[in-house]
C-alpha cells in the first residue's frame, strides 16, 4: 500500500513539493550516504544485526519502487540536498560492490524495478559480472523471475544478459543461465532476441563438456553439455538459427569442419531417433510407477498422474521453419528411410502379435519423425511432398495394430499431425 501511495505522489506535481514527501527523500539519501561512509546518525539502520528484520530491507523496496521511473528517480536526487545528478545510482553501485555486505547487495537487485530506468539495469549489469561467484548466482537467478514476470524490454537486455553470462568462469552460473534460456525460448520474443545474438559457438563448446546423452543428474558437466545441447536444437526451429547452425563447424578445434546441423541430421538418423524413442518411453515408465498403481493408495480415485513433456526433436525443429524445411528436402532420403517403414507394417509381427523387439522401436521412431515434422503446416507440405499421405496408414496402425505401444504411439502422432488444417482433411 505505501508503495502504491509513493507511486501516485510522484505523478502528482503538488504532492512531489509537499514538505512530508521532500524530508521522506531526502531522508532516504541520507540513509544510504551513511551506510556507504559508515557514519551519521543513520549509520547503524543496515547493521548485520538489525538487516534480519524485514522492516529494514523494506527501506530498498521503498527506493526501488521511487526509482522505477525516470521522474522518481530525478526526484530522489533533486530533493536531496548537496547532491549532483544521477547520486542515487551512484550510492547504490557503491553498496552493491561492497564484498562484505553480500546480504545488502542482493536486497538491493531483488528491490529495484527495471522496466524503465537504463540505470537500475546498469545496476544490475554490475552485479551479474561481480568478483563473487554468490553475487553472479543470485543476480542470474534474478533474471528468471524478470523473464517470468514479462518485465518489458526483457527481451533485449535480459536476454543479452543471459546469453553473456554462458561465458561466466563459474560453471553454476553456467548451467543457471542456461535453464533460464531454455525456458525463455518458449516465448517467441525471447526466442528471437537470443537468435539474433547468435551464441552458437559458445554453445557447441559447451554441449563438448561431457558425453551425451546425459547420465548423471548430479554431474554439472554433463547438464552443462545436455542443456548446450538442447538449445542448439532449439535454435534449429527458428529460420535464422537454422543458417546459424549449417554454417557452424562441428568441430573446428578437431578438424571437423562439416556444418553442425548436417552431422546432427546424420546422428539422428543413425541412432538418436531410436535413442528419442527409449527416452520419452522411460519416462512415461517413471511416470506409470507411482502410487496409483503399485502404492498403498493404488487404484484411489483422484490420484493425478505427472505430465511428460516431449523432448525437442531435430525433426521437429526443422519441419517449422522455411529453411528447416528446405534442409529436409536436400536430405529427402532420410525422411524416405523412415516413411518406408509405415509400409507393410503387418509384415512385422507374426499371428501371435509378437514383433522383433528392435523392428518396434525402429516403427516407433519412424512415428515421431513423422509427427514432429508434419506438426506444422510447412512440415506437413514436405511429408506430402516425400512420404505421400501418412495419415491414412497411422490412422489405421492406431485401432489395428496388435502391439499396444504402437497403438498409444499412432494415437499421439495422429494428434500431432492434426495440430494442421491440412492434415485433419486427411484424417476425415
Amino acid at each position: 500500500v505505501e508503495c502504491q501511495l509513493l507511486e501516485l505522489l510522484i505523478l502528482s506535481e503538488e504532492a512531489r513539493k509537499h514538505k512530508t514527501f521532500v524530508r521522506l527523500m531526502q531522508e532516504l539519501k541520507e540513509l544510504l550516504e551513511c551506510e556507504w561512509k559508515d557514519q551519521g546518525k543513520y549509520s547503524s539502520v543496515f547493521a548485520p544485526r538489525n538487516f534480519t528484520d524485514r522492516v529494514v530491507r523494506d527501506y530498498f523496496t521503498i527506493i526501488g519502487t521511487i526509482t522505477s521511473t525516470p521522474l522518481g528517480a530525478d526526484l530522489m536526487d533533486e530533493l536531496s540536498a548537496g547532491v549532483s545528478g544521477n547520486a542515487t545510482t551512484r550510492l547504490l553501485l557503491n553498496l552493491c560492490t561492497r564484498p562484505a555486505r553480500l546480504d545488502i547487495t542482493k536486497t538491493i537487485v531483488s528491490s529495484l524495478h527495471y522496466e524503465a530506468t537504463h540505470d537500475n539495469r546498469e545496476i544490475l549489469q554490475v552485479v551479474l559480472t561481480a568478483r563473487e561467484p554468490s553475487l553472479r548466482r543470485s543476480a542470474t537467478q534474478h533474471l528468471l523471475h524478470l523473464c517470468r514476470a514479462g518485465t518489458a524490454g526483457f527481451a533485449d537486455w535480459g536476454i543479452d544478459s543471459l546469453v553473456t553470462q554462458l561465458n561466466d568462469v563459474d560453471d553454476s552460473v553456467v548451467l543457471m543461465a542456461l535453464d533460464i534460456l531454455l525456458e525463455a525460448l518458449d516465448i517467441d520474443d525471447y526466442l528471437n532476441a537470443a537468435v539474433m545474438r547468435n551464441p552458437t559457438q559458445r554453445l557447441s563448446q559447451l554441449s563438448k563438456k561431457a558425453p551425451l546423452p546425459l547420465v548423471d543428474p548430479d554431474d554439472t558437466n554433463q547438464r552443462i553439455a545436455a542443456a548446450a545441447h538442447d538449445m542448439l536444437l532449439r535454435f534449429a526451429g527458428h529460420n535464422q538459427g537454422v543458417q546459424w547452425l549449417q554454417d557452424l563447424p562441428r568441430d573446428s578445434q578437431g578438424g571437423d569442419l562439416r556444418g553442425w546441423i548436417s552431422v546432427e541430421i546424420e546422428e539422428w538418423d543413425s541412432s538418436k531417433n531410436i535413442k528419442y524413442v527409449e527416452q520419452v518411453e522411460a519416462e512415461l515408465v517413471n511416470v506409470l510407477r507411482n502410487d496409483m498403481w503399485d502404492g498403498p493408495d493404488a487404484g484411489a480415485a483422484g490420484v493425478e498422474l505427472k505430465h511428460v513433456a516431449l523432448p525437442t526433436h531435430l525433426y521437429g525443429q526443422l519441419g517449422a521453419t522455411a529453411n528447416g524445411c528446405q534442409l529436409l528436402r536436400q536430405t529427402v532420403g532420410k525422411l524416405e528411410k523412415w516413411g518406408s517403414l509405415l509400409d507393410g507394417v503387418d509384415a512385422e509381427h507374426d499371428s501371435n502379435g509378437q514383433g522383433r523387439h528392435a523392428s518396434d522401436r525402429e516403427l516407433r521412431a519412424a512415428l515421431w519423425v513423422i509427427g514432429h515434422v508434419g506438426a506444422s503446416a510447412d512440415g506437413w507440405s514436405v511429408l506430402n511432398d516425400t512420404v505421400g499421405d501418412v495419415m491414412k496408414t497411422i490412422s489405421q496402425m492406431a485401432t489395428s495394430s496388435p502391439v499396444l505401444s504402437l497403438r498409444g504411439t499412432c494415437l499421439y502422432i495422429v494428434g500431432m499431425l492434426s495440430t494442421t488444417a491440412a492434415a485433419r482433411e486427411h484424417l476425415v
